[in-house]
Order: C-alpha cells, then structure tokens, then sequence
C-alpha cells in the first residue's frame, strides 16, 4: 500500500535497505551453488547414461532417480523435467509481475504437457496418464487464476496481451 517492497518471509526488511544488501548476496550465492551445483551434476550424468547404463552397475544405482523407468529413447526426459522445474522457481522467484509469472508458467507448463503427451516417457502407461492430467490440471487451474487477480490501476492491455500470445501459440501447437 505504501509503495515499498518487503521481503514476504522478514515483511521487516525493504527492499535495497542496508539489511537487505548484506543478505542478498549471501542468499543468491547459496541459491546458485545449490541449484546450479545440482543441474551441473544432473548435465554430467545425463551426458554419460548413453556409454554407462549398460556397462557400469554402480552407475544405474547411483543415477537411479534419472533412469528408473525411463524408456531407453526418453533418456534425456529427467533432465528436461529438472529443467523446466527449475525455470518455474526462476520465473517466480525472480519476477515479481503476478500476470509474467502466470503467463510464462502456463506456456511452460503447455510445453511440458505437449512433450509428456507426445514423448510418452515412462515404461507404465498410467504415468504418463497421471503426468498429463496433473499437468492439464494446473494448467486449467493457472487459466482460471489469472480471472482472480486484482485490477485496480493496471493497464489491462499490457497486461493481457501476452496472455493473448499464449493462447494463440497453444492454438496453434
């Protein structure tokens, strides 16, 4: 209401305040080497499952959360999942515009939802039953959302032109 920004976990602490320069590098630089350390390590071994899988048994142990019933041409489908896992906690994160959040959530779940439904990733039938309908559910869900938002002193067309874009490309996917 006062046109400040807070931090939503500490409301005490503004945004660029003395308080908020110490910790911000802080934060970012354990979110980077969290993050990026684990899509670092998850590269690396998406890389090797082509030449290791058949060959190395301790590899299928250790990289089991990337292999387990993966069909065998899908095997670069994890690795897109952590992908576009991680750039929905980038766009949420890092935005603080609630119509781009929306917007680029709802494209990026259309993308994962189209990839599911056409790539056919796991070995079990009904995973990959249980993927898209969970996926078109908050699909549906995130539509329906951008309904609720509050309007006041927002101009609507700037704001609605995007989502106008995403339907069409979904149209037309």
């Amino acid at each position: 209401p006062n046109g400040k920004l807070f931090l939503k976990f500490h409301p005490w602490v503004e945004f660029g305040s003395e308080e908020w320069k110490i910790a911000a590098p802080l934060s970012i630089g354990g979110v980077v080497v969290y993050c990026c350390g684990f899509l670092a390590y998850t590269i690396h071994a998406v890389r090797r499952i082509p030449q290791c899988v058949c060959e190395d048994e301790s590899f299928v142990d250790q990289y089991d959360f990337l292999v387990a019933d993966i069909r065998p041409h899908c095997f670069l489908w994890s690795f897109v999942v952590i992908l576009w896992s991680f750039m929905i906690g980038l766009v949420q994160s890092l935005t603080s515009n609630v119509y781009f959040q929306l917007h680029i959530s709802i494209l990026l779940i259309c993308m994962i939802l189209m990839g599911n439904k056409i790539m056919q990733p796991s070995v079990h039938r009904s995973v990959n039953t249980t993927h898209t309908l969970l996926d078109f559910a908050l699909l549906t869900f995130l539509i329906f959302a951008t309904a609720f938002i509050d309007v006041e002193g927002l101009d609507m067309h700037e704001h609605r032109a995007p989502f106008a874009y995403i339907l069409l490309f979904i149209t037309c996917v």
